[in-house]
């Protein structure tokens, strides 16, 4: 049947009630986890209800709310936990927990309901975009030559030519593999950036960089076929790749070989410091100058960096060689990768399928949002 839509309320009195049943006391738990409590206590996540309804059937026993099941993986992430069987398990011996995600201490989802509700998330039958079974893997990825440069493309499109095929295609967002995980992360985590204004849409200043997501130690296949048995080893039959998603590339940071996706991050950097300045014998775009400081019917502009703009006076002094090192380390992109790959260990995961690494990333997505609204009162 439909999973009932519970509104923020219900989940705020359940806190109260079953916490105090339970005598669960956030106020004497350590600084990290008051932290952990008040943000998902504010956490409003009632539109997961409403947004999953087309997801369960008709028929069948009550499921567990989606709100709910969100919520606990969001905790599972928050607490570095990387498995959900070891979730499970962490869940039936911290009461804490447990009522925060919204369940009864008493009354735990199991392991395979975890993995019902991701299913529910995919919009894709397959767990990964290609077959398992496909024909060898033929072009290698160079090592460079120098220390710390990346390999050469082996694409044979440019990013020219990308840009220009895709825009001659009509993109649709719910359509996609991940809709339901976009609808969801822009109604309950995105929208809500821009109502704090954490976020304005109208003045975007857009980081991008990419960072490369290591899955397994090596690349991995085998045979479909018996040419082997014949003692033809390299043959051109198909192979049954467990990653069929997934690539070897070289990681120009750590130098070395990896197995993994190649993810590209956009992210919208601070918002620019200065003062801006208007001709002062400009009225309602009539100019009494002279001569018409401009064509503009705003009239003419300045703008001037404020001296707390820490871009321009900062210390070490810019464009030395301690500025450059720093600046390095403080771009908006290099800092989103590590949020998720080092503060909620991308990595770790250690999934099979593509699936399970796109929910992990929108959950980690969702955090960071989180993170960065501020703590009520």
């Amino acid at each position: 049947m439909k999973p009932v839509i519970n509104s923020h309320l219900d989940y705020r009195r359940f806190l109260n009630g079953v916490g105090g049943m339970y005598r669960i006391n956030w106020r004497s738990r350590l600084p990290s986890i008051r932290e952990i409590y008040l943000r998902f206590r504010e956490l409003d996540l009632s539109a997961v209800d409403r947004i999953m309804q087309d997801q369960y059937s008709n028929r069948g026993p009550e499921p567990r709310p989606p709100s709910c099941m969100l919520r606990s993986l969001l905790l599972m992430i928050v607490m570095n936990v990387v498995s959900i069987t070891h979730w499970v398990e962490y869940l039936h011996t911290s009461k804490f927990f447990a009522i925060l995600s919204g369940f009864q201490p008493w009354d735990i989802p199991g392991v395979g309901t975890f993995y019902d509700f991701i299913d529910r998330l995919w919009n894709l039958a397959s767990p990964n975009f290609s077959s398992h079974v496909k024909p060898p893997v033929r072009k290698k990825v160079k090592k460079p030559k120098g220390k710390g440069q990346k390999a050469a493309s082996i694409e044979k499109e440019s990013v020219a030519e990308l840009i220009a095929r895709l825009s001659q295609v009509t993109f649709s967002v719910d359509k996609e593999a991940y809709g339901l995980l976009f609808q969801i992360f822009r109604t309950c985590f995105l929208d809500e950036s821009i109502r704090l204004g954490k976020v304005n849409p109208h003045k975007l200043h857009i980081a991008g960089d990419g960072t490369p997501v290591v899955t397994a130690a090596r690349f991995r296949s085998h045979h479909t076929c018996d040419c082997w048995k014949k003692g033809i080893f390299d043959c051109d039959c198909n192979r049954y790749f467990p990653q069929p998603d997934c690539s070897v590339g070289w990681d120009s940071s750590r130098d070395c070989w990896y197995f993994g996706y190649d993810l590209y991050l956009l992210t919208d950097d601070l918002h620019r410091q200065y003062a801006k300045f208007r001709c002062p014998l400009n009225n309602n775009g009539v100019c009494s100058c002279q001569s018409p400081c401009s064509s503009a019917k705003y009239g003419r502009t300045c703008s001037i960096p404020m001296e707390t703009n820490i871009r321009l006076y900062n210390d070490p002094p810019r464009k030395s060689d301690e500025w450059m090192l720093m600046y390095n380390k403080r771009t908006a992109s290099e800092r989103c990768n590590k949020r998720i790959k080092l503060d909620y260990l991308l990595e770790a995961g250690k999934h099979h399928s593509t699936k399970f690494w796109y929910v992990r990333l929108y959950l980690i997505m969702m955090l960071i949002h989180v993170t960065s609204w501020d703590l009520p009162e």
